[in-house]
Formats: C-alpha cells, structure tokens, sequence
C-alpha cells in the first residue's frame, strides 16, 4: 500500500470518529451542522367526519343552530355542513338517499312516513310546543271547540301545523273531515287571507305565531306549548339516516351535539334567540324570536321521543290516517335508536355554560309594532 493510500484511509478514519465526539470546526471557528437522530413523525389527529345536517330556518331549530355556532359538533370530532330544506318532503327525501345523515324533525309529521316505512331512526327529543292555532282578535272563537264549521288555514295538508289542528279537533270530539274546512295558504298571505275574510282560524309555527300574537293581530287558542294534553309533548326529536344510525359511534356524537345544543338553549334561550337571527337563519326580530323561544321547554330528553311518537301514532290511528292495524306502541320503538350512555341521567348531568343577556323589556314585545312583523317568514319546512 503507498503512502498516498495510507494517508487517504487515516483521514477518513479521522472524519468517522471525529462524529462521535466533538463537531467538526469550519476554519472561522463556527461548529459545522450535523444531522439530528431520525425519530418518527408525531401522530396527526384523525380527520374530522363529515356530517350533514339539514334545518329549515325556524325559531325553534334553535339546538341545531346552537350546536353548529357553539361548536358542539365539532367537539364531537365531526365536520358538520349546515344544508337549507325548503321542506319537510325535501328533508325526507334527503334522508332516505342519504344526501342528509341528521335532521330535526316534528313527531307528528314522521308517523306516517314511518308506517309507509322511511327508513330512519329517532335518538332524542328536543324540546316541547311551537305551534299554536290562532283567530282574529275579535272572533268569537275561544276555544278549541268553538272551531266547528269554521275555515282553518295552513301552510300545507303535509305539514306538523296542520296535524297538530287535526289533533286539537279530535281530541275536543270534532271529525277534521268534516267540521271544519282546511284551507291553503302561502305562510306570508295566511293575515292577509285572516284579514280578507277568507278564513277563521290559523295553524302555524314559530316565529308566525308570536308575532300574529303579539302585533295585536291574533289571539291564541290553542298554544302546544302550554296546553294539556300537548304540552309536556316532545314535538322536535332528532332524526337520523338509517345507515348512521347504525353506526352508534356516529349518532352518538350527532346527537350529544343536538342534545348539548338544547340543553344550552335552554339556560341561554335570549342569547340562542339572538344568535338565530344575527347570523340570519330566522328571519324575524330579536325580540320576537326572544318571545318564540321563551315559551319553549329546551331540556331534552330521551325518553320524551318515543312517547311522542307513540302518542302522535295513537291519534292519528283513531283519525283513520294509520291503519286499524298498526302498532303505535310499536311503531314507536322501531323507530327510536337506543345509544349507549345517551340517557336520562346523561342529559340531567350534562353542565352547559351560562352566558350573560342583554337587559330585556319586561314585556319583549313591548316596543314592537305590526310593522316589525317580518314580511317572508314560512313556517312550512322540516319543523314546522
């Protein structure tokens, strides 16, 4: 070997074990860069799911619009996209094809299409009342039976307003085949029509009822939210896409999301009502909103979902819009997804925040006039 050879094998010796102890010196003195030890990467946090969800634009979607503005979902871990329905058969449609995977929607309105067999499954109630049936001020109807031979109008023959009628009927010994006639209105021309002459009494939502009320247009008759046996009745339950609720870690995480919306409504129902309309899902005034959601309970509950159904399904069995066969006791657990640790005692735990109000009128409607009435609200959607 030369000396060449020799001298070449000592320097890269030198080099080798030169990294094991001191870095190597650039000639201004300043210590070399070394490569760091390879560690592995940090794990990333799993992707959120995507979740869609459909509302309708109405007062008492305050838990769905709550959770997605507070972030309840995206707690859960869920990516939730907030999908407008124009209505309740759109929102049906939307769950069977699996373009919607969580709604929610009015017991009354889900019977039938459960007995027809829409494919869903209900995992809570959300709150009670919102909608009322209403006459003009100086009506000489009073009372719920003081609606024989009168004209009612409604949004729709399909929606929860107009089965809720055909329940106050019946269960105050009136046929709603034969007396009363039910009329067909767009929601924005229903005073109007009231005002014309062109019928007696109103079926609605929320916010459509408190303001008919409250801008001295309409009394109340009967308010679901008040009146017995309706108002300790679950109407808005949350509603899920079959294959998601098959999947109990999903529904799971949508429904404590709902569930946490409501709960927080109910402790915060001024700031839910303005939440509602500043970020334009109702249209209406805060203080009417206020008013809509005042007279809602907001603490929701399991349990209260499968008595609505069943006591909806009951109803309208003896009306003759269910067969004589069907089941409503049944009809009803079919219907209901039972999630593990989502119960009674679950929601009665649940501690949501309390956020301060803005000082409110003892009476919200108190500066408020016809003309504050919000001209394009429709209470003929998904909740309605």
């Amino acid at each position: 070997m030369d000396r060449n050879q020799v001298t070449w094998q000592l320097l890269v010796l030198a080099v080798l074990l030169g990294g094991c102890s001191k870095p190597p010196v650039t000639p201004g003195g300043a210590p070399k860069t070394t490569m760091a030890p390879w560690t592995s990467p940090p794990a990333s946090a799993p992707a959120p799911t995507k979740v869609r969800v459909a509302y309708g634009g109405f007062s008492c979607e305050a838990p769905t619009l709550v959770a997605y503005e507070k972030g309840f979902w995206r707690d859960e871990g869920l990516d939730v996209e907030l999908v407008k329905i124009a209505d309740f058969d759109a929102t049906k449609q939307g769950l069977t094809l699996g373009k919607i995977d969580a709604a929610q929607l009015m017991a009354m309105s889900l019977v039938k299409p459960l007995e027809q067999g829409l494919d869903v499954r209900v995992s809570a109630g959300l709150h009670t009342g919102c909608i009322k049936i209403l006459a003009p001020v100086k009506s000489d109807i009073k009372g719920a039976a003081d609606l024989k031979g009168k004209r009612i109008g409604v949004p729709s023959l399909g929606d929860s307003a107009y089965t809720f009628a055909t329940r106050v009927l019946a269960t105050n010994g009136l046929d709603p085949s034969k007396d009363v006639t039910f009329r067909v209105f767009p929601a924005a021309e229903l005073e109007l029509a009231l005002k014309k002459g062109e019928i007696d009494a109103v079926a609605v939502g929320e916010p459509i009822g408190v303001i008919l009320e409250h801008s001295g247009v309409c009394k109340v008759v009967v308010n679901m939210a008040k009146d017995k046996p309706f108002a300790d009745e679950y109407c808005c339950l949350v509603t899920l896409n079959a294959k998601v609720a098959a999947n109990t870690e999903l529904a799971s995480k949508i429904t404590r999301g709902f569930l946490k919306g409501a709960k927080w409504t109910s402790v915060n129902s001024a700031a839910a009502a303005k939440l509602e309309v500043d970020a334009k899902y109702v249209a209406t005034t805060v203080e009417y909103n206020t008013a809509a959601l005042g007279e809602l309970n907001f603490v929701p509950s399991v349990v209260g979902a499968e008595l609505a159904l069943s006591s909806s399904a009951a109803v309208l069995k003896k009306l003759g819009i269910l067969s004589a066969d069907t089941d409503p006791a049944k009809l009803a657990k079919n219907a209901i997804a039972s999630l593990p640790g989502i119960d009674e005692k679950w929601i009665r735990e649940l501690a949501v925040d309390k956020v301060a109000a803005a000082p409110a009128p003892a009476d919200p409607m108190a500066r408020l006039t016809v003309a504050d009435a919000p001209k394009d609200c429709c209470p003929g959607g998904p909740t309605s």
